[in-house]
């Protein structure tokens, strides 16, 4: 009787030690798990920071410039608001594409939705390829830009014309070729325009935002514009 008395305490103790143990490792566990949480709410809280500044960076710098190139009032009012409509909606919409990208085709659309893209001598087309949320922030505002230009010296400002508009892009890996391409546009004068905000967006602003490479060229009756950059990775850095 003893001796099973003693066998059991023995295989009591054996049991709590093995669930003292195993309490340990929860605990540790626990802690590490706590530490990643907290380790990932610092780097949250870092890239939060860093995106406010570079997006009110880049408010700043849009603005003054919208100022400098402004007319009146008027003007600078409706270009701002143009511009901030179109990296508005990639802001707002971050959350939701954030994990799959956003899509080329309908960035496109929704810039040059007020001009009947059906019509013939609106061309937009492509093989399908999403972008992050910065690039198409970037892109958007190209296009913005882009399309302003057009209407006040191309194929856009010029609906009664025979000039064409296409935009189309392809893909090679993940390396994404946009072009920009106006012919037949009456309007443009052989000299060259004004370096206004948003050429230098295209020359200088995306090679910085986004690591593209740009050429911007305008000819007697000929726009171009072509945008090399990368395509959505889901595990690039924002």
């Amino acid at each position: 009787m003893g001796e099973q008395s003693g066998r059991n305490a023995t295989a009591d103790g054996e049991t709590a030690a093995r669930r003292i143990a195993r309490l340990k490792q929860e605990v540790a566990a626990l802690r590490e798990d706590l530490r990643a949480a907290g380790e990932r709410e610092r780097q949250l809280g870092n890239a939060f920071q860093n995106r406010v500044r570079n997006n009110l960076a880049a408010l700043r710098s849009i603005f003054s410039r919208t100022v400098e190139a402004g007319t009146d009032l008027a003007d600078v009012a409706d270009h701002f608001r143009g511009r901030m409509d179109a990296i508005g909606r990639y802001q707002l919409g971050a959350g939701e594409f954030a994990s799959r990208g956003f899509d080329l085709d309908a960035i496109v659309r929704d810039e040059l939705i007020v001009f009947a893209t059906s019509q013939p001598r609106i061309g937009i087309g492509g093989p399908p390829v999403r972008v992050d949320e910065r690039t198409a922030e970037a892109l958007a505002l190209a296009v913005h830009e882009l399309a302003t230009n057009s209407i006040k010296f191309g194929v856009l400002g010029d609906p009664a014309g025979t000039g064409k508009l296409d935009v189309c892009w392809t893909v090679d890996g993940d390396r994404l070729t946009f072009l920009w391409h106006e012919t037949g546009v009456s309007v443009v004068a052989p000299a060259p325009l004004p370096y206004g905000f948003g050429r230098e967006f295209i020359e200088q602003g995306l090679p910085y935002q986004i690591g593209a490479e740009t050429s911007f060229a305008l000819t007697p009756g000929e726009v171009r514009c072509i945008v090399e950059c990368t395509t959505y990775r889901p595990n690039r850095d924002q």
